[in-house]
């Protein structure tokens, strides 16, 4: 007779979970994912509130330093026929309000007009001063020659000869920028015209009118050696 087949009888080894128990489990996998998720979402949240708050700022900062920039030009450049100012108060109004543009945002072309009311007061040193920041600043093909040029006349005004001709022949030997070149090589040839050295001069008005043949400063170039 065949044996009869005895049927296995599984053991179960641990702890067996129940339905509520699997109900908890699930819970709880539940609410940590619910807590990760509102930490990051927290995050982000706090991610876009700098940024739109920066934003918000640039912009209210943009504003005002827009505002005052343009009441400095108008101070600087309005017609005063009503109420007259002097030119020494226009001065330090438009100043006073350039700088407070600048505060609000720092833009070179706003720290070049105050380096040029300082230069219109004939405070030449604090010209430079403003003017040697904005270089260091920001290396731009046509603000970084026009402040050197403003920096080598304030120099002149100085009369610190030797350290504006230096300036002029930096601008007219710098390979990125032609801005200012022609004037910088017309204001050599005349420093060299008055330190006594005519023949160096001449190269000079030559060399100014073989570059630059259509710039004004060519014309005067021409007149001074008789080039057509």
């Amino acid at each position: 007779m065949p044996k009869t087949i005895k049927k296995r009888t599984t053991k179960h080894t641990g702890h067996e979970h129940t339905p509520q128990e699997s109900l908890y489990d699930l819970r709880e996998r539940l609410k940590e994912k619910q807590q990760l998720l509102v930490y990051l979402l927290s995050g982000f949240i706090a991610v876009l509130i700098v940024v739109v708050g920066y934003s918000v700022y640039n912009k209210i900062s943009s504003d005002k330093a827009l505002d005052l920039e343009t009441a400095a030009y108008k101070t600087l450049y309005a017609d005063f026929e009503a109420q007259p100012i002097a030119p020494e108060e226009r001065l330090k109004k438009a100043l006073d309000l350039f700088k407070k543009s600048y505060d609000a945002k720092k833009r070179p072309h706003v720290l070049f007009m105050i380096a040029s009311c300082y230069f219109d007061m004939g405070n030449y040193d604090e010209a430079i001063k403003k003017l040697q920041d904005l270089i260091d600043r920001k290396n731009d093909p046509l603000i970084t020659p026009m402040a050197r040029y403003k920096m080598a006349m304030a120099y002149l005004k100085k009369d610190d000869k030797p350290k504006a001709f230096s300036i002029f022949a930096v601008i007219t030997s710098t390979k990125e920028a032609v801005a200012f070149q022609d004037l910088a090589l017309l204001e050599n040839a005349r420093l060299l015209e008055e330190s006594g050295k005519p023949e160096e001069a001449k190269a000079k008005y030559n060399e100014l009118i073989t570059r630059f043949p259509q710039s004004a400063a060519a014309e005067e170039a021409r007149k001074k050696t008789g080039a057509k």
